[in-house]
């Protein structure tokens, strides 16, 4: 049994002013490097054997400070970047939802039918990302514990893949930022999700959340 640590990254700048990043390769605010660190100490005594990220930097700093104690590398797969939002980076929703509001609706109400402007649809960006975690879990035969740092929306797609829920399912998953979940691969069987945005490490749920 191989047991995955999906992860979203810090806080960035653009989330304090709750912009769309995508692929914008925005950086970890000050806030944000805080969480990665009190993130990386609450693993501290959690056995990972590898670490995989993104390769936006406020994915892979947030990788970088839990494999760094343990003197590992975090390697980097495109494969579980963010959406790309294409026009609608750098704006805030209510600017989304003036300048698309046709495209706007049908996003929350059917998001795998959506074609971004200039941007991915989310089946594409579901395909991408769970293909990329199915090569790294088998990659590691597996068996073990990894870590995998990404982003809130590619991250919910994954989860729609786990469960084999629709996209419009994604909506109703929180993930805060360095949320942790936790999801069990076996050979034989679908994968189970064992915790979902757990963020108790940032002082936003009860300690009784922690991991042992």
């Amino acid at each position: 049994m191989l047991e995955l640590y999906l992860i979203r990254h810090g806080e960035t700048l653009w989330n304090q002013d709750s912009k769309y990043q995508g692929h914008q390769d925005v950086p970890l605010s000050d806030k944000g490097r805080q969480q990665a660190k009190r993130l990386a100490h609450s693993l501290k005594d959690v056995n990972i054997d590898a670490f995989y990220a993104s390769d936006l930097s406020r994915a892979y700093d947030t990788a970088k400070a839990m494999a760094e104690e343990r003197g590992l590398e975090v390697k980097l797969d495109k494969r579980l970047r963010e959406v790309n939002f294409g026009d609608w980076e750098g704006r805030t929703y209510p600017e989304i939802k003036r300048l698309y509001p046709d495209v706007v609706k049908q996003w929350i109400t059917e998001p795998s039918s959506v074609q971004l402007p200039q941007g991915e649809d989310f089946g594409f960006v579901k395909k991408r990302a769970y293909a990329a975690v199915k090569d790294i879990v088998e990659s590691r035969q597996y068996e073990g514990r990894i870590a995998v740092v990404s982003h809130g929306a590619t991250i919910r797609t994954i989860l729609c893949s786990v469960l084999d829920f629709p996209l419009k399912a994604m909506w109703q998953m929180e993930q805060g930022n360095t949320a942790l979940n936790i999801i069990k691969f076996h050979k034989d069987h679908p994968p189970i999700l064992n915790l979902l945005n757990s963020v108790w490490h940032s002082g936003s749920r009860k300690k009784e959340e922690k991991i042992n």
